[in-house]
């Protein structure tokens, strides 16, 4: 049976401010190790979109793909996060014991009650002594830092390919995240598994920020083909995407 605090009401306070620090690193740790999947797909998911890949897949492709991320994160995390609890004094006690170092268990000892015999001063004189000592001892209880024990669950280095690509997605995408982001909604039906002949066009197109204008997105070649023209306030930012075609790109102005 585990032990509990004999006398919690005689707890030192530096010891009830640790005990909560120590059950709040014991729960970090646990959710460290329990979160990690959830994590990497979604570093992924993240660094793939940054990298724009979702403006090169086919609308099948580009589906079947973000229904298998959106599908998969929650589930993971689900599963893992399933049983997650706030730790009770025992394990917190077991820590700080374990991070200070403590043996005899002394953190026990300074909340004991005198159980002998009121009467023989002897020993009550001997049982406060050990409980004195007991007190200078955790003068150094320790919480210890929280430590993570993922990576002897991670055999694969799943987080070390995470990282690398959302480093990846980062470096090449930043500059035109929102564009990217938003590609993530908008699948291309239009190309197919096989190479397309004609490329598809797409601008994004976001206004200065006192126009007070969204963003706008806006198929070119449609808005070529209509005929009409589209306002676009003065110093707006544009993001060119071209998808499929087989000659090399190229922009000029009239």
């Amino acid at each position: 049976m585990a032990e509990t605090f004999s006398n919690p009401s005689r707890r030192p306070a530096a010891i009830s401010r640790r005990m909560g620090l120590a059950r709040g690193a014991i729960w970090w740790e646990d959710l460290l190790t329990r979160i990690w999947r959830g994590m990497v797909l979604l570093g992924v998911l993240l660094g793939l979109t940054l990298m724009g890949v979702w403006t090169w897949l086919p609308g099948e492709i580009h589906i079947v793909l973000a229904l298998a991320f959106v599908i998969a994160i929650p589930v993971v995390l689900w599963r893992d996060l399933r049983g997650i609890t706030w730790p009770d004094e025992e394990a917190a006690l077991r820590r700080l014991e374990r991070k200070s170092g403590f043996d005899h268990r002394p953190l026990l000892a300074v909340e004991d009650s005198f159980a002998g015999d009121p009467h023989d001063p002897q020993s009550r004189a001997l049982f406060e002594a050990h409980r004195k000592r007991m007190a200078e001892r955790i003068r150094a209880v320790k919480v210890g830092r929280p430590l993570s024990s993922v990576s002897s669950h991670d055999r694969l280095a799943l987080r070390s390919l995470a990282i690398m690509v959302l480093a990846i997605g980062v470096m090449a995408g930043w500059g035109h995240a929102r564009a990217n982001i938003a590609s993530i909604l908008h699948p291309d039906f239009s190309r197919t598994l096989a190479a397309a002949d004609v490329g598809e066009l797409t601008l994004w197109i976001t206004p200065p920020a006192y126009t007070g204008v969204p963003p706008l997105w806006l198929d070119a070649l449609e808005r070529t083909a209509d005929g009409e023209p589209v306002a676009i306030p003065a110093g707006s930012e544009l993001v060119a995407q071209i998808r499929g075609g087989d000659d090399v790109p190229s922009a000029g102005h009239r």
